[in-house]
This record gives structure tokens, C-alpha cells and sequence, in this order.
């Protein structure tokens, strides 16, 4: 078992990451690419806040599937290798879960202080480790 360290920390951008997520749908924007490269924290005001960036494989979001992936192909959803398709919904959803895997996952075995490290900065992308 993984120790998670910086738990409130960590539920803070990753809810930022989620509010975020749920804006660009409810406004039907599809962001097909929310990576960790993608995601910028600001650091300057007393509470984190999170930005999700480059919008450049974005579209319009519709309830239709998509047979076309546009964003980095390692973080395409399963169901478009299962099937050849896929919707936004649930690849928003399957985004979030590698950025919040790599967060409590990967950067914590990096370096125990990396939410820490995360924190100092006043805007920095996230894989400036």
C-alpha cells in the first residue's frame, strides 16, 4: 500500500481539477487531453488554485461517441481500443483518474515532499519535479 502524504493538499487541487472539468462540460467544451503537462497550479494566494491548460485537441462537446482521438494516445480511454469509439463523459472521467493516480501515486514515491515542492512555486506546470 501507497502512504498518501499531503492529503488535504492533494483532495484540494484534485477537486479544483474535477470543478474544473464539470465547467468546460456544463459550457459543452470537450477537453480530450487533461494530462499532468496540462495542468498548472498557482501558488501565489493562500489556497492552491488549479488551471487547466491548452485546450488545442479541445472541441465541442456532444452526447454522440467519437471515433477519431485527438490527445496523447496513452491517456485514450480503454472503451476506444475495446470498441473504436468513445464518449466525452467518460473520458473526462478516465483523464482525471491517470492525473490523480500520478499525483498520489508516482509523485509521492518520487519524492515525499513533491506536493510540497508543488506548493512553493507561484504558476508552475505540475511535472516541474
Amino acid at each position: 500500500m501507497v502512504e498518501i502524504k499531503h492529503i488535504p493538499k492533494t483532495k484540494n487541487v484534485f477537486k479544483q481539477l474535477v470543478d474544473a472539468a464539470v465547467t468546460m462540460h456544463a459550457a459543452n467544451v470537450f477537453h480530450r487531453d487533461i494530462k499532468m503537462e496540462n495542468v498548472l497550479i498557482e501558488t501565489s494566494s493562500k489556497v492552491p488554485r488549479v488551471w487547466i491548460i491548452d485546450l488545442g485537441n479541445g472541441c465541442l462537446k456532444t452526447s454522440s461517441v467519437y471515433k477519431n482521438f485527438f490527445g496523447t494516445t496513452e491517456l485514450a480511454p480503454p472503451e476506444l481500443a475495446a470498441r473504436g469509439e468513445y464518449k466525452a463523459d467518460p473520458t473526462t472521467v478516465w483523464q482525471l483518474g491517470t492525473v490523480l493516480y500520478e499525483i498520489v501515486v508516482i509523485l509521492n514515491r518520487r519524492n515525499s515532499s513533491c506536493i510540497d515542492k508543488l506548493m512553493q512555486g507561484s504558476l508552475i506546470p505540475v511535472k516541474n519535479f
